[in-house]
């Protein structure tokens, strides 16, 4: 007597294993570093105001007289869309890295160590704001005089800040880092091999 095949074996997903501290805290730390992305781009409006206030005055009687504003423009632009990117991509991904997903949370350590080395060098030459002090003279702009006259419009908290949000930005993205390669992190970004659930007893029949 020929059986029938036997029933399919259902396949039970397993669950993931709870979310480690190291992970929630990394999750959250990438939240703050979102925050304070937008925070250091508030903290340059003064600078940029300056800016907006001291270019067209320096290259007044230039050959970049007409463009000197719309560069400055799409420069400042420019650096806004960068921070708004950083900011919203920080927020993405610890929110996948709290769901425990592994390949955000590789793009992790690679967003967070290149704000390691931006934010970084940025303490290290005094925060965010422009510097034009040993370039060359060009256009008949002299890079000292615009230097001078950029400090001089921008107010006197702007480059302490700076440098406090660089440095404070530097350490967390460290943190991150460091706390999603922990082995306390790896389980819980490691897939979970599904197992082979209860199935009904294979049918058995007489024999003649």
């Amino acid at each position: 007597m020929t059986l029938p095949p036997p029933p399919p074996v259902a396949v039970v997903e397993p669950e993931r294993p709870p979310r480690p501290a190291v992970v929630t805290t990394a999750g959250f730390l990438l939240y703050l570093l979102a925050a304070l992305q937008v925070i250091g781009l508030l903290v340059s409006i003064p600078t940029y105001q300056a800016m907006g206030d001291v270019f067209p005055e320096v290259y007044k009687g230039t050959p970049m007289e007409d463009s000197a504003g719309a560069i400055m423009g799409v420069a400042i632009g420019f650096g806004a869309l960068i921070v708004v990117i950083f900011a919203a991509g920080f927020i993405t991904l610890g929110i996948l890295d709290l769901k425990g997903k592994q390949p955000a949370r590789i793009i992790t350590w690679v967003m967070a160590g290149l704000l390691l080395c931006c934010a970084g060098a940025g303490a290290a030459t005094g925060g965010s704001g422009m510097s034009f002090s040993g370039q060359s003279t060009s256009n008949g702009v002299d890079p000292e005089e615009l230097q001078r006259r950029l400090e001089a419009a921008t107010p006197g908290w702007v480059q302490p800040v700076s440098i406090s949000l660089s440095a404070l930005q530097a350490l967390i993205a460290l943190a991150v880092v460091i706390l999603l390669a922990l082995p306390a992190a790896n389980a819980y970004f490691r897939k979970p091999a599904p197992n082979a659930g209860w199935a009904p007893p294979y049918p058995t029949y007489p024999t003649t």
